[in-house]
């Protein structure tokens, strides 16, 4: 059981470490998220999709497209804790 908590915990952290920039995001979005606080991977993790969409100017295909960076990301961390 402890071994999944620190797991958990490492991943939070790399989370935390990973800027937006490196979520393969235009530009476009990275400017709109970071103009609103989003600076980390966890700080998007943390945002609901009620919130993000609710942003201006993120629209369906924003949202998709940060749905798709972050399943691209979440796969790749668990590939290098392999």
């Amino acid at each position: 059981m402890a071994r999944g908590k620190y797991k958990l915990k490492r991943l939070r952290q790399q989370r935390r470490a990973t800027p937006i920039q490196n979520a393969g995001l235009s530009e476009r979005v990275i400017r709109i998220l970071e103009a609103h606080g989003v600076n980390s991977l966890y700080d998007l993790d943390m945002i609901s999709d009620d919130v993000l969409s609710a942003m201006p100017r993120i629209g369906e295909k924003a949202m998709e497209e940060i749905h798709a960076a972050q399943i691209h990301i979440s796969s790749k961390i668990r590939k290098e804790r392999k």
